[in-house]
Parts: C-alpha cells; sequence; structure tokens
C-alpha cells in the first residue's frame, strides 16, 4: 500500500499508464490505485478486471508508474524491461523488494 501511495503522490491528477515488471502482485496494485481514486489510463501486460481500470492497449500518456519486484526468480527479459525504464525513470522509492520507478 505505501508504494502505491508513493505513486499516487508522485502522478497527482496526471494520466499514467501502469505497468508491473517481476514477480508482482498486478491485481492487487490495479485493485488499490482504484481504491486510492487514481486508476492508470491504461495497462501494460496486465490482464485484469476492466471496470478497475483503462483499458489495455496503446499508450495514451508517457507517464507511467512501474511496479517492480526485485526477486532472485527473475527471468532474463526482466532485466531488459528493468533496464528501459531505469533509463526513463524521473523518480523512484524503494518499499522493501518492491521498487517503484516513475518514468517518462
Amino acid at each position: 500500500a505505501s508504494a502505491v501511495q508513493f505513486a499516487v503522490s508522485k502522478v497527482g491528477n496526471n494520466s499514467f499508464f501502469l505497468d508491473s515488471i517481476g514477480s508482482c502482485y498486478e491485481q492487487g496494485y490495479n485493485y488499490l490505485f482504484w481504491y486510492l481514486g487514481h486508476p492508470p489510463s491504461y495497462t501494460k501486460n496486465l490482464i485484469i478486471d476492466p471496470s478497475l481500470v483503462g483499458q489495455k492497449g496503446e499508450e495514451a500518456t508517457q507517464l507511467g508508474v512501474i511496479m517492480v519486484a526485485h526477486s532472485d526468480k527473475n527471468k532474463f527479459e526482466f532485466y531488459g524491461k528493468y533496464t528501459e525504464y531505469k533509463r526513463r525513470t524521473i523518480d523512484r522509492r524503494m518499499f522493501n523488494d518492491i521498487e517503484v520507478l516513475i518514468v517518462k
């Protein structure tokens, strides 16, 4: 919950997309954003209940929230995505094993 609250404080009233990489709890993140009144405009690579968030699909905004789960179980593909998101990061914070990246 703290990670999502941090993300909400950083995006404010701006539209944003949500992505989750690593061994994350995608459904839980989507619910928390919705519960806090800040659902993402759309999601990347997440299969979710469409009533909780905008549609999965094309990027409508360049601002993004990336929920990153650091784990020794992450696969090779994780590191490519993580490197790309880190390159675009404008703010970040760690919450135990969860890292939140705010990207543009």
